[in-house]
């Protein structure tokens, strides 16, 4: 009898802990996957949804194993639980809070109000496929204890059939459902192409096309000298929200919708995908960054979006440690091979797409973005990268930390001397973020490499930017970009385009992030009607207009916990609080609200790069001008508050606090 309990026990684990992957890939991947899913994708894809499988089975034949376990040890204690009763037990323990999280879930993701048509209508069916599951799963269960073999294989046979022949099916839609790319261009002229690697968290003084000691960039450098590289690239703000959003958009924040994060573009800001899109344009958007998915609206214009990276997560619900999953991995290679997983889920997951995409489009003009995640922390590099500035180290503690959850994340940003790590943590730790920057560089350089293979690269317009910088104990913060100085503001800008730009220019002048949608409109030789707050930086490249101040914002008070935090000073909740940046020449004024008297920074960027002497005192009439300049700028805020509440997507409050930015 053990056996047929442990044996009866698993089967239900399986089919419930199979019904809950199901449900689960069917909310990340509607999600986060295009439905245009290309043939050279379809086949890493298809292999994470088998490995996806293969760790929810395992889990469902652990468990229900175990419970068959329990239910045996009980059964000579308790009489009543033997013949029927038992076979009817064992599946409503396994679906009971199964059901009771799925139904929690569907309800406050999808449904409306509880007693509305819609949603007494989604209940009812849920609750009608709920019971036709543990119906059969307890019936199954009952023939197979009574030993009628037969009729539970039958059953069960029966169940994996449809479930096989329904796989079959969605596979088949989603290729009949792709996009359908002409067989060639049809437009007129050759417009240029255009790719735009938004790299996450790169400083521009951590690439050696800046002058960084370290070798991080030998393929940026290239593009670099081939094109233009501007010294002084400014982002909207020091965090990724509002700054890809002003990118996409060529729109400040308080015109764009995102001013915190994570938060929805607004639908009435156009991006540069939709443009281009406009022009005839194919469009794709490959993103493995955090709240990069479509319902932030970054994926607007797009024809083909893959947030790929997120949905990965979701299968890791079944292993407690991301260990185990490397190991089940090494035992079941074939599922997805070891370079083309870690290209998937980490930052050059899009590489190998985007080219299957780029050969589907038939010679038609294109628009590609990489939203690309590295290095963001937690510093992962992959081999080789991750010994290329350091040796391994295996006693190595703050990632690891970090990656477990372990490293206290605002000590370790605001009180770093005082967490025990030490400053042999720091040095590697920044080993690590360059390993990740010359893997970017890497993965950059391939895609540039079969562009020029196909003979298309000088007809593309590449541009290289970031969101935001990193601070490594500058100004009292270690591995967070926050606040308005020049660590967490400054990115790099490289531009890439023969036949308009040339070759080897760098500009000195400051220049901002809103620039960039009318830099690539003028050099893809269209006009563009419709709000922008930058302007072409063609012209800068030229000499042909004088400079003119840049702005920034920093990020909105996220977390009474910083408060506690001397080095944190954001003062007052919402739009009031946040910290205002401008920039005009060598000179560069810092706006702090406080309640107790409002605080300003004044440096002279050019002779003081760390931002350590503040002029207010000793510069009192480029304080005066800059100040008026500020205040202007921040008066062109008329939306306040109006979007920092309104675009907090629902449960986006949990995923924050579970990557560390809530406490």
């Amino acid at each position: 009898m053990i056996r047929r309990n442990v044996i009866g026990g698993a089967f239900v684990g399986v089919v419930v802990m199979l019904a809950f992957w199901g449900l689960e890939w069917g909310h990340y991947g509607n999600r986060h996957f295009s439905w245009a899913l290309e043939p050279g994708f379809l086949r890493i894809h298809l292999g994470l949804t088998a490995y996806g499988m293969l760790l929810y089975t395992i889990a469902g034949v652990v468990l229900g194993a175990a419970a068959g376990l329990v239910l045996h040890a009980l059964l000579p204690f308790l009489p009543f639980l033997r013949g029927r009763v038992a076979s009817f037990l064992l599946p409503a323990a396994f679906l009971a809070p199964v059901c009771f999280h799925l139904l929690r879930f569907i309800n406050k993701k999808y449904l409306p109000k509880l007693l509305s048509l819609t949603s007494i209508a989604g209940n009812a069916a849920f609750g009608i496929g709920s019971l036709a599951l543990f119906l059969f799963l307890s019936f199954t269960l009952d023939s197979w204890r009574r030993g009628d073999s037969r009729l539970a294989a039958r059953m069960a046979g029966g169940v994996l059939g449809l479930a096989a022949t329904l796989s079959i099916v969605a596979v088949v839609f989603w290729q009949a459902t792709k996009p359908a790319f002409g067989d060639a261009w049809e437009g007129n002229g050759n417009p240029p192409n255009v790719v735009l690697f938004l790299i996450e968290t790169t400083r521009a003084d951590h690439l050696s096309c800046y002058g960084y000691e370290r070798e991080t960039s030998p393929r940026i450098d290239e593009i670099a000298a081939e094109g233009v590289l501007f010294e002084t690239f400014y982002v909207a703000a020091p965090f990724s929200g509002p700054s890809k959003a002003t990118l996409h958009t060529g729109l400040w924040p308080h015109n764009n919708g995102v001013r915190g994060m994570p938060q929805r573009i607004l639908p009435e800001a156009k991006t540069m995908a939709e443009f281009f899109r406009s022009q005839g344009y194919e469009t794709a958007g490959y993103a493995s960054g955090f709240f990069m998915g479509p319902e932030y609206n970054y994926h607007k214009g797009c024809r083909t979006y893959e947030a790929l990276g997120r949905p990965y997560d979701s299968f890791r619900f079944a292993t407690a440690l991301r260990g185990l999953e490397l190991r089940l991995h090494k035992l079941t290679p074939w599922y997805l091979p070891e370079q083309e997983r870690y290209e998937l889920v980490n930052a050059t997951h899009g590489v190998p797409r985007a080219l299957d995409w780029i050969d589907a489009t038939g010679g038609a003009p294109f628009f590609c973005l990489f939203e690309l995640n590295e290095p963001h922390t937690i510093y992962e590099p992959i081999p080789p990268f991750e010994t290329m500035f350091a040796p391994k180290k295996t006693d190595y503690t703050l990632m690891e930390d970090s990656r477990r959850n372990l490293a206290p994340r605002y000590e370790v940003v605001y009180n770093y001397p005082e967490t025990g790590y030490t400053e042999e943590d720091l040095e590697y730790s920044i080993a690590l973020y360059d390993g990740e920057i010359a893997w970017i560089d890497d993965a950059i350089g391939r895609f540039c490499d079969a562009l020029e293979e196909r003979g298309i690269l000088d007809n593309t317009i590449i541009v290289v930017t970031s969101d935001h910088g990193e601070n490594f104990g500058e100004h009292g913060t270690w591995f967070e970009h926050t606040q308005l100085y020049e660590q967490s503001l400054r990115v790099p800008m490289v531009i890439r385009y023969p036949a308009k730009l040339p070759a080897g220019k760098r500009v000195e002048s400051p220049v901002q992030a809103v620039d960039v949608f009318p830099t690539l409109v003028e050099l893809a030789g269209y006009e563009y009607d419709g709000p922008l707050d930058g302007v072409s930086l063609v012209r800068k490249v030229e000499n042909d207009i004088p400079d003119y101040p840049v702005f920034a914002e920093d990020n909105i008070l996220r977390d009474p916990a910083l408060l506690d935090y001397e080095n944190y000073r954001v003062y007052l909740p919402g739009v009031a609080g946040k910290w205002r940046m401008v920039r005009d020449g060598d000179y560069k004024l810092i706006y702090i609200p406080n309640p107790a008297g409002d605080e300003y920074e004044l440096f002279n960027v050019a002779q003081d790069p760390m931002e350590t002497t503040n002029l207010v005192r000793e510069e009192p009439e480029v304080f005066a001008r800059l100040k008026e300049t500020l205040h202007a700028w921040i008066a062109t805020d008329e939306r306040g508050d109006q979007d920092v509440d309104a675009g907090m997507i629902e449960g986006m409050r949990d995923q924050l606090r579970a990557l560390g930015y809530l406490q």
